[in-house]
């Protein structure tokens, strides 16, 4: 080869001749060996097209042999990455091992026809000839452009195809695409023969899924289908149990209503885009196409809470002897009266609650039910430490104070 001719050789040489391209059989099977090899070629064969093809097959076989380990591993990564068994891509792994057969043969000593001439026989030699050998090579071209160029895409393709949240109820013409985009995926042989008609296959697919994926989801968090909830977390019923809770009856009872309400509320997804690149379900409310979200019978709580109420004006009643007694100590002329109508006899609607439960009456209401029952002291025996004795005013206090046992704040029946 000229560029091995080297001083002082070189300086010993006349001239330098043109060598002849190979012809015929020969020539045709090095071309398309070159073309499969490679992906390069021409179709007018001439002693430089000749040189080309050598050079450019040398440097093929060499990266080829150096990256034998590492092509090994990329077909394994790549049968995992799109959920297929190692034994699926046999046909790649075969085409890897009959390129590196005819590559480990290459010498890139010889010149350009000795070497293609020496590449011809070696692949009509081996199993089903020239034909079969120029057929793996140019799957494993193939293979190698795929796994390099395309093999990321396509896992992520095939990890959004594949989501279990991908469901298709009621969807039988999105739900037959889905599973000929599947089919596609299913094998190697197909993505790596027509890769750019199955990438588009897939991308059609996915595009038809956001669109009735986001048609869905408009549906089904519309303000309409929360609306019923939200009249009766509004309602009076529900306001004037809440108040009474702040005054202190059935707080517990009140909150776990509460926390239901707000649980719905929370429910309805507000997602400006519920579907987002590479999602397959809205990332916020995590609900699949056509799953309706799950909410409380806008009924059942309106009776709920309407019990509710009844069970707090009882607990009331219940204590309206108490909080009568106290009353002659309420020096709030408006907290008297709201709560001479709360302790009344005429039965109140919900309405009537929310009038006469104002901040003051609650605050009120909470203080005295905050605090325990009074204490009974007799005033006979206060009468009978004190009557017929004269005793200084600081053992007056004294004994008063003995008779009472209490603090400043408690409150105090005097019978």
């Amino acid at each position: 080869r000229l560029h091995q001719v080297a001083a002082p050789l070189g300086d010993s040489l006349p001239y330098v001749m043109r060598g002849a391209p190979l012809r015929g059989k020969a020539a045709e099977t090095a071309r398309v060996l070159w073309q499969a090899a490679t992906g390069n070629g021409c179709d007018e064969w001439d002693l430089p097209t000749q040189e080309r093809a050598w050079d450019e097959i040398i440097a093929w076989a060499s990266a080829l042999c150096d990256r034998t380990p590492e092509h090994r591993a990329a077909i394994e990564r790549a049968a995992e990455a799109l959920g297929h068994k190692t034994e699926d891509w046999a046909c790649a792994s075969e085409a890897l091992a009959r390129a590196e057969a005819l590559a480990r043969g290459v010498q890139n000593s010889l010149t350009s026809a000795q070497g293609l001439r020496q590449l011809v026989s070696a692949a009509e030699r081996m199993s089903d000839g020239a034909e079969r050998t120029t057929q793996l090579l140019g799957r494993w071209r193939d293979c190698e452009r795929f796994i390099r160029g395309q093999l990321a895409e396509f896992a992520k393709l095939h990890h959004r195809l594949h989501d279990p949240r991908v469901q298709l109820p009621n969807q039988p013409l999105l739900a037959r695409e889905h599973k000929a985009v599947l089919d596609d995926f299913a094998s190697p042989e197909g993505i790596i023969a027509r890769p750019d008609a199955v990438k588009a296959a897939a991308q059609h697919w996915l595009a038809s899924y956001r669109r009735h994926y986001v048609a869905w989801h408009s549906r089904a968090h519309a303000p309409a289908r929360f609306e019923e909830l939200a009249k009766v977390r509004r309602s009076p019923a529900m306001e004037a149990a809440r108040r009474l809770a702040r005054a202190g009856l059935r707080t517990e009872q009140v909150a776990t209503m509460e926390a239901e309400f707000g649980h719905a509320a929370g429910a309805r997804c507000l997602a400006g885009d519920p579907l987002p690149e590479g999602s397959v379900v809205c990332p916020i409310c995590g609900v699949a196409l056509g799953e309706e979200p799950k909410l409380p019978d806008a009924g059942e709580l309106a009776r709920r809470s309407e019990e509710m109420l009844i069970g707090q004006q009882e607990d009331l009643r219940n204590r309206a002897g108490l909080l009568k007694k106290r009353l002659s100590g309420c020096g709030d002329e408006q907290v008297a009266a709201a709560m001479g109508e709360l302790l009344g006899d005429v039965e109140l609607s919900a309405d009537d609650l929310v009038r006469l439960l104002e901040d003051g009456t609650v605050l009120w209401l909470r203080k005295q039910l905050g605090q325990p029952r009074a204490q009974r002291r007799e005033l006979g025996a206060l009468e009978k430490a004190l009557r017929g004795r004269e005793v200084t005013k600081q053992e007056v206090l004294r004994i008063v104070e003995e008779w009472l046992q209490a603090g400043e704040d408690d409150v105090m029946e005097i019978v």
